[in-house]
Parts: structure tokens; sequence; C-alpha cells
């Protein structure tokens, strides 16, 4: 009798099984293949901190990653507290670019170089030509003087500078730090010339007349008309309303600092390099 009944139990319990199973499978059915959406959710999902590119650009999410590799601890700690005594913060350059462009900026101080040492000028090349990536600072009122568009040379590429070089008949953008010298007028106006201070990198920038002038191209016009600004034969062009006032306010040998994207110019610099040392 025991027997009997532990064989019918088994029979049920394989027979609920089967119906179990049939019942899934046809509920699969109706409910159609996995959306690719759903699907997603069952694939690896890259680290959180994974660069994203941005759209016809080098910029990604960790666009900073080693850009004060150079710059002792100290120093930037000590510049991150001036950075935040700043007004209108929000209208800065990065933080981490404007402590790299002030250890050259007192670096230069240290030297002597600096007849004008009230205004520091930064370009962040690592943005595209339709953002405002020029700077002029005042150090002494602690505010933004000026903030406006920046041509890079036509060898440097279309929307973003990506190929820079200090070769004469170049037509690119060379970075690093510059002293903003003499105003002259020229073919385009009242221009200022630019005196490379890293040899290897920018040294050449008299002898390529690599100036800053103002430009017709460098417009939002432009911007509309052709998805990025007009380029340059290498000089870091304004707009031509802003040409006279920012001259006038920048000459007389201030620090002016042009930014490229990638490790390349802060592995050659050996002003950033020294700065390490004496920050």
């Amino acid at each position: 009798m025991v027997r009997l009944v532990c064989l019918l139990s088994g029979m049920l319990l394989l027979a609920s099984a089967q119906g179990n199973t049939h019942a899934s499978a046809n509920q699969a059915k109706a409910a159609g293949p996995v959306s690719g959406a759903a699907a997603s959710l069952n694939r690896p999902q890259a680290p959180a901190n994974t660069p994203l590119l941005v759209a016809n650009g080098p910029e990604t999410e960790d666009n900073n990653r080693g850009l004060l590799a150079a710059v002792s601890k100290a120093a930037e700690v000590r510049l991150s507290q001036e950075y935040v005594r700043f007004a209108e913060r929000q209208s800065l350059p990065d933080r981490d670019v404007f402590i790299l462009a002030m250890t050259g900026f007192e670096q230069l101080q240290r030297q002597g170089k600096l007849l004008n040492e009230r205004y520091l000028t930064v370009v962040d090349f690592r943005l595209p030509s339709t953002r405002e990536r020029m700077w002029v600072l005042d150090m002494v009122e602690r505010k933004v003087v000026f903030k406006t568009l920046v041509a890079h040379g036509v060898n440097s590429g279309e929307l973003y500078a990506t190929e820079f070089s200090d070769r004469p008949q170049s037509f690119q953008s060379s970075p690093g730090f510059y002293l903003a010298s003499e105003s002259y007028i020229g073919k385009h106006g009242l221009s200022l010339r630019l005196d490379g201070l890293e040899p290897g990198i920018n040294g050449n920038a008299r002898d390529r007349a690599i100036v800053l002038h103002g430009a017709d191209y460098v417009s939002q016009e432009f911007i509309r008309d052709n998805g990025r600004l007009g380029r340059s034969q290498g000089c870091p062009s304004v707009p031509v309303e802003l040409s006279q006032p920012i001259i006038e306010t920048i000459q007389g040998q201030s620090c002016f600092f042009i930014l490229q994207p990638g490790q390349q110019y802060l592995q050659k610099s050996q002003l950033v390099r020294q700065s390490m040392l004496e920050g």
C-alpha cells in the first residue's frame, strides 16, 4: 500500500513539472523576442569612468587626466584657493587649466620675464572652435576681462585643433607659454607679436609671424554658416571688434598660454616640469 501511494505521488509530481514547462514555453512565445533595450541589460557594462568621445572631437569625460602631473600637490592646493578667489568663476577656464597656466605664470614672474604682470591670457585648444576658449584674466582684481572665440591654424584641424607644430610654413598652431609683446599695424590692422618662450615647442613664433590679430572669420555668423570658425596660418585670431581692446590690454610682455589636447606638450615642456621643482 505504501509503495502504491509513493508511486502515485511521483507520477503526479512529474505531470506537474511537465505542465509548468509547457506553460513557460507558451508564455515566452506569446511575449515575442526580447527587445534590444532589455537585451542590453544582460551585456557587460563599461566602467563608469570609461572615456566617452564627443562627436567630431577628442574631448573626453576625463579630459583633465594627467593635466597636473607636473604640478606639485602644494602648488595645486595653493592655486586652487586662488581660483576660488576669482569673481564670476563660471566664466573662468577649467580649474586644472587655470592651475597649469598659473604655474607657468609664476615661473615667468620669478625669472623676471613679465613686464606686464597684471594679465594672464589662457587659450584652451582642447575645446572646439565653436566655444569661447580664450580668457584674459586680471590677476590684480581677480576677474575675467575678456572671454572670446579664438581661431587655430588651418593645418591644425577643422572644428578641433589636433595637430601642432613650430615649423615655418606649417600653418599650424603651437602650444605653450609666450610673451604678448609689442603691437604694430600690419595687413590685419592692429596686431600683437607673440614671442615663444619654449624652444622646440613655440620658439619660432616671431620668425613665423605668429601674432594675435582680428579676423572676420572669427564670428558667430561664420559658425552658423560653416559649423566652425575660420582658420588662420597659425595665429590665434580673435573677433575684429575685440582685437584692439584685447591687444591694448595685454601688450607689453604679459603671459600668454596655449594648451593643446593630450600629453605631448606636458611631457615636452621644460617650463612646466621646472614648475614642479619650484612650486
